[in-house]
């Protein structure tokens, strides 16, 4: 009996119905027998794989929670440990085109060539502007001797969570990371903040990643995310406590001179 097979990102055969006039299909023949084996290797492939990705969750979730311990972030199992460490403004520079008034921009902007051709006979010009946008620093929970690629999706999943939190609503595709634009009108009338430009730092001196995420807007930051104020909080109940112990020692010792 014949079947149909592509190959996956693995190399390995999968069965597809997409047809044998797909260029990518592989016609094979084989027994019955044969395609059972086959399949019980898929299977015992796939096992495999998804027991080494739940080794991996799992070995992340323990380093997680070790981060959030070592940097006082409590209760550790159930935050998501990242922390804000610096927000200030941002002066970003962009440009607008000017099309001539007498030329539709559509007929040029579809292809590369239009393009070039509208620049080559003068009917666009880039004026420059300057827009006041937001730069902040998120350091993630995770250890920077893990390669980006095998943390990059995961942070990217979970800090997009992290930034509706403190609201920035939505933010640009990879794809298009670094393009200046506006994210449209929210049903309050203003413009929804969004995350247009990110760039990935690994801070030995810290030991983890940080993200730098330009938005639009100011971040409007809890206090469990923020790293300095949370360390400020520490230090007044440790001197707090220290007082109390001076106060103490304080009261022992004129009973002590008073026995004397």
């Amino acid at each position: 009996m014949a079947r149909f097979y592509k190959k996956d990102e693995l190399g390995r055969l999968v069965e597809t119905d997409s047809g044998a006039f797909d260029s990518d299909v592989e016609v094979v023949s084989m027994t019955g027998c044969e395609f059972r084996d086959m399949q019980a290797s898929i299977q015992s492939e796939k096992r495999r794989a998804d027991k080494a990705e739940d080794l991996n969750r799992n070995l992340l979730r323990i380093m997680k929670e070790r981060s959030n311990a070592e940097r006082g972030i409590r209760p550790k199992k159930e935050k998501d440990g990242y922390i804000v460490l610096e927000s200030r403004q941002w002066y970003e520079r962009y440009q607008v085109a000017v099309w001539h008034p007498e030329v539709d921009p559509d007929m040029f902007r579809k292809t590369e060539e239009g393009r070039s051709e509208a620049l080559r006979k003068k009917l666009v010009r880039f004026e420059p502007h300057t827009a006041v946008t937001w730069k902040t620093i998120i350091q993630t929970p995770y250890d920077v001797s893990l390669p980006k690629e095998s943390v990059e999706d995961l942070i990217e999943e979970e800090i997009v969570k992290v930034l509706a939190e403190m609201g920035c609503l939505k933010s640009n595709s990879r794809k298009l990371n670094g393009t200046f634009r506006s994210f449209g009108i929210g049903p309050d009338g203003h413009h929804i903040n969004g995350r247009y430009r990110w760039v990935y730092r690994a801070n030995y001196r810290s030991g983890y990643w940080e993200v730098e995420c330009y938005t639009l807007k100011a971040l409007d930051v809890p206090i469990h995310r923020q790293c300095e104020r949370t360390n400020r909080t520490k230090k007044k109940k440790q001197n707090k406590k220290k007082d109390s112990r001076e106060d103490l020692f304080s009261l022992f010792g004129d009973f002590d001179d008073t026995v004397q």
